[in-house]
Protein backbone atom coordinates (compact mmCIF):
# COMPACT_ATOMS: atom_id res chain seq x y z
CA UNK A 1 0.00 0.00 0.00
CA UNK A 2 2.82 2.40 0.88
CA UNK A 3 4.46 1.51 -2.44
CA UNK A 4 1.35 2.44 -4.43
CA UNK A 5 0.79 5.71 -2.56
CA UNK A 6 4.39 6.85 -3.03
CA UNK A 7 4.40 5.70 -6.65
CA UNK A 8 1.38 7.92 -7.30
CA UNK A 9 2.83 10.97 -5.48
CA UNK A 10 6.30 10.62 -7.01
CA UNK A 11 4.69 10.15 -10.43
CA UNK A 12 3.00 13.53 -10.10
CA UNK A 13 6.33 15.12 -9.15
CA UNK A 14 8.17 13.51 -12.05
CA UNK A 15 5.55 14.67 -14.56
CA UNK A 16 5.71 18.22 -13.17
CA UNK A 17 9.51 18.39 -13.07
CA UNK A 18 10.52 16.71 -16.34
CA UNK A 19 9.19 17.94 -19.64
CA UNK A 20 9.96 14.71 -21.44
CA UNK A 21 11.20 11.25 -20.50
CA UNK A 22 12.38 8.95 -23.27
CA UNK A 23 12.66 5.21 -22.73
CA UNK A 24 14.65 3.33 -25.32
CA UNK A 25 13.74 -0.27 -26.14
CA UNK A 26 10.57 -0.18 -24.08
CA UNK A 27 9.47 -3.40 -25.77
CA UNK A 28 11.96 -5.22 -23.55
CA UNK A 29 10.04 -4.12 -20.46
CA UNK A 30 7.50 -6.91 -20.80
CA UNK A 31 4.80 -7.21 -18.19
CA UNK A 32 4.57 -10.99 -17.79
CA UNK A 33 6.98 -13.01 -15.67
CA UNK A 34 10.16 -12.03 -13.86
CA UNK A 35 12.41 -9.32 -15.22
CA UNK A 36 15.78 -7.98 -14.06
CA UNK A 37 16.46 -4.32 -14.75
CA UNK A 38 19.93 -2.94 -14.17
CA UNK A 39 20.35 0.81 -14.06
CA UNK A 40 23.68 2.58 -13.97
CA UNK A 41 22.58 5.53 -11.94
CA UNK A 42 24.30 8.90 -11.70
CA UNK A 43 21.55 9.89 -9.24
CA UNK A 44 20.72 7.29 -6.61
CA UNK A 45 16.96 7.81 -6.48
CA UNK A 46 15.79 9.23 -9.81
CA UNK A 47 16.51 6.13 -11.86
CA UNK A 48 14.54 3.96 -9.45
CA UNK A 49 11.62 6.38 -9.43
CA UNK A 50 11.51 6.66 -13.22
CA UNK A 51 11.81 2.89 -13.68
CA UNK A 52 8.97 2.33 -11.20
CA UNK A 53 6.82 4.84 -13.09
CA UNK A 54 7.54 3.13 -16.41
CA UNK A 55 6.39 -0.34 -15.38
CA UNK A 56 2.93 -1.22 -14.11
CA UNK A 57 3.92 -4.24 -12.01
CA UNK A 58 5.53 -3.74 -8.58
CA UNK A 59 9.31 -3.68 -8.55
CA UNK A 60 11.73 -4.94 -5.91
CA UNK A 61 14.88 -2.88 -5.56
CA UNK A 62 18.23 -3.91 -4.11
CA UNK A 63 19.54 -1.42 -1.56
CA UNK A 64 22.64 -1.38 0.57
CA UNK A 65 22.12 -2.92 3.98
CA UNK A 66 23.27 0.17 5.87
CA UNK A 67 19.96 1.84 5.00
CA UNK A 68 18.18 -0.84 7.08
CA UNK A 69 19.92 -0.01 10.37
CA UNK A 70 16.83 0.73 12.52
CA UNK A 71 13.55 -1.19 12.88
CA UNK A 72 11.52 1.76 11.52
CA UNK A 73 13.72 2.18 8.43
CA UNK A 74 13.68 -1.60 7.91
CA UNK A 75 9.87 -1.65 8.00
CA UNK A 76 9.50 1.31 5.62
CA UNK A 77 12.05 0.04 3.11
CA UNK A 78 10.67 -3.51 3.19
CA UNK A 79 7.16 -2.18 2.53
CA UNK A 80 8.56 -0.28 -0.46
CA UNK A 81 9.88 -3.54 -1.93
CA UNK A 82 13.54 -2.97 -1.16
CA UNK A 83 15.83 -5.94 -0.60
CA UNK A 84 18.78 -5.26 1.72
CA UNK A 85 22.23 -6.35 0.57
CA UNK A 86 25.38 -6.25 2.72
CA UNK A 87 28.21 -5.00 0.52
CA UNK A 88 31.84 -5.94 1.20
CA UNK A 89 32.86 -2.26 1.42
CA UNK A 90 30.25 -1.43 4.10
CA UNK A 91 29.99 -2.62 7.67
CA UNK A 92 27.61 -5.56 8.11
CA UNK A 93 24.14 -4.46 9.16
CA UNK A 94 22.46 -6.52 11.86
CA UNK A 95 19.33 -8.24 10.57
CA UNK A 96 20.50 -8.23 6.94
CA UNK A 97 21.47 -11.61 5.54
CA UNK A 98 22.49 -11.92 1.90
CA UNK A 99 21.69 -15.64 1.99
CA UNK A 100 18.07 -15.31 3.16
CA UNK A 101 15.10 -16.08 0.91
CA UNK A 102 13.30 -13.24 -0.87
CA UNK A 103 9.65 -12.89 0.16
Amino acid sequence: MLYRILKFLIGIGIRLYYREIKIRNKEFLRHDGPLIIIANHPNTMMDAWIIAQSISQPIYFMAKGTFFNTPLKRWILNSLGMIPINRPIDNKTAGVNNNSEVR
